[in-house]
């Protein structure tokens, strides 16, 4: 039986597209990635004032480097996806359905390294994927409040979380997953910002009137790599 010209092409298009898939040019590691970085202010609420300034800096970094592998690696920062991440070992390997594999390379304190498995699986539009989300203290700031009738004083430690994603997409897909990467980081920052300023996750996001600490955000791609 004769093959129709529709035949024909829809064998040429997944030939092509089989090709592409699975074309991994020579040396890709030594490819100069596409690098983002987002900065985001977090404050964080001082229960205690600062009687105990004692480690100050290392407790804050410590309680947001905690807060983010609970609220963005665990749950996912509330990302409006149909399935939510899960988490296959302690050693903070997850697993996003339909199929993407990441894993924590190393935490600290300072700074949390994950990578992402099979980037082949990111409609398999990525070679390399990897991640870098470090924290930088940057003091903490007392004001004065009326609360019942009486004033307290209220102290916020600020923190500046710097998100990097080092990517390497395959060929005519740099702009998607450009796109793609930014609006999750983007979401996935300003949820974790609300939530340790106890404010709720789901409302429309905009920059806090009483931040007298604020950090200009920065956020851009370019050629580069990962900070060491």
């Amino acid at each position: 039986m004769a093959l129709s010209h529709r035949h024909i092409l829809i064998a040429v298009v997944v030939v092509i597209y089989s090709l592409w898939i699975f074309h991994v040019p020579k040396d890709i590691e030594k490819v100069v990635p596409k690098l983002y970085s987002r900065p985001t202010t977090i404050h964080v609420r001082l229960p205690d004032g600062v009687e105990d300034t004692d480690n100050l800096e290392k407790r804050m970094l410590s309680q947001v480097a905690e807060q983010w592998m609970d609220f963005c690696w665990i749950k996912g920062a509330y990302l409006p996806w149909p399935f939510p991440p899960i988490q296959i070992d302690n050693a903070g390997l997850r697993y996003i359905p339909p199929g993407l594999l990441e894993r924590i390379i190393s935490k600290n304190e300072t700074e949390i390294r994950y990578k992402v498995d099979n980037p082949g699986m990111m409609f398999t539009l990525l070679h390399t994927h990897r991640g870098r989300v470090s924290f930088d203290y940057h003091g903490y700031n007392c004001s004065i409040v009326t609360a019942r009738d009486h004033e307290v004083s209220v102290c916020d430690a600020t923190v500046v979380m710097k998100w990097q994603v080092e990517m390497r997409p395959r060929i005519m897909s740099n702009f998607i997953m450009q796109q793609l990467t930014a609006a999750i980081v983007s979401f996935y920052s300003r949820n974790f910002q609300l939530h340790m300023q106890e404010e709720p996750v789901f409302k429309l996001w905009k920059p806090s009137t009483w931040d007298t600490h604020k950090i200009q955000e920065d956020v851009e791609w370019r050629d580069g790599y990962l900070e060491e």
